[in-house]
């Protein structure tokens, strides 16, 4: 909670790139870089981040996984599932020790609230 996200390049196709500084509620800004993998649309968007700078993130920067989004009509609505898929049990560990299911579920959470807000 608190934090923002800005987007300084985002070449939305497959072998593009997305980076974006995400910016924390003290001010500190901690970059990603992205490589879009695969965008097919409507159906799936595949990205990998590059491993993440140790003297920005500290002791336990994030290392590269794939991130996986779906999205499947049901009704009316869209089912949205990220799979995250990581090279080591250790970078799944990693990942979850910054809080990144936490993170992520507030993202889906604010994302849902702008859908609804429109």
């Amino acid at each position: 909670k608190g934090f923002t996200n800005r987007v300084e390049e985002l070449d939305f196709r497959a072998g593009g790139r997305w980076r974006h500084v995400m910016i924390g509620p003290d001010g500190k800004e901690l970059p990603t870089d992205n490589v879009i993998v695969e965008v097919k649309e409507p159906e799936r968007i595949v990205y990998r981040n590059a491993p993440a700078d140790p003297k920005i993130f500290g002791d336990n920067p994030p290392p590269g996984f794939t991130k996986t989004l779906t999205f499947e009509e049901v009704g009316t609505q869209t089912r949205l599932m990220l799979v995250c898929t990581f090279d080591t049990a250790e970078h799944k560990e990693a990942v979850a020790r910054r809080g990144f299911v936490t993170g992520t579920n507030e993202s889906f959470d604010k994302l849902e609230a702008h859908l609804r807000a429109l």
